[in-house]
């Protein structure tokens, strides 16, 4: 039982593990380049840009409960595009929120942050994207093509956090951090596109809501 349960469990934990790397690692190898300020500007637009994920990682789990119900494609899809698009509406009443807030509550050179935030919103985005059908891709049984573009995307990051660091500071990571989402986002949409067409649904579920 023990062992079924970490076969049954490694995927999931490299999937965890791959976006955390890639989405900590980026301050680490910036440290390595850049000085503290520009760390610190960096990580208040990562934080900033993080808060759009909010309503995508809940609009992921109503995914979840919909795979186990049985739910066709067609409900999925909507609720991707609701994540999608609550990501796009959040992120753009960030950017002069933001603007506002950190200029009147933190020092002016944190408003460098603002122009990283602007780029990360693109990925986050993405990681919208990426959430719910991940998700999705688990509800399926496919937790191992989750774990795999998540370590792949992992990996192949880091030297392009070096490259981007490098030669473009803080905005070049960003840069990097934000097309790795895309990379999931579309990599992942594709392969629960191809599986849910050779899934036979159970029925959809007969609500949308809770």
């Amino acid at each position: 039982m023990a062992k079924l349960l970490i076969l049954r469990g490694f995927s999931p934990l490299v999937w965890t593990l791959g976006i955390l790397v890639l989405s900590r690692v980026d301050r680490l190898v910036l440290a390595k380049f850049e000085g503290p300020e520009v760390v610190a500007v960096y990580a208040l637009g990562v934080t900033l840009s993080e808060i759009v994920r909010m309503f995508p990682t809940a609009f992921s789990q109503f995914v979840t409960r919909e795979m186990a119900l049985g739910a066709s494609g067609k409900v999925i899809l909507n609720y991707i595009l609701l994540s999608c698009a609550s990501a796009i509406v959040v992120g753009v009443i960030s950017v002069p929120s933001s603007y506002f807030l950190v200029g009147r509550a933190l020092d002016p050179v944190y408003l460098e942050a603002i122009p990283l935030l602007a780029v990360l919103l693109v990925g986050e985005v993405a990681m919208a994207l990426y959430l719910s059908a991940a998700r999705g891709l688990q509800g399926l049984g496919d937790a191992s093509s989750t774990a795999r573009i998540g370590a792949i995307a992992a990996v192949l990051a880091l030297p392009f956090y070096a490259l981007g660091a490098n030669f473009f500071g803080g905005i070049g990571v960003a840069a990097v951090l934000a097309s790795c989402y895309v990379i999931l986002g579309v990599a992942s949409a594709v392969l629960l596109r191809a599986r849910l067409r050779r899934t036979q649904p159970l029925g959809e579920s007969s609500e949308l809501g809770v």
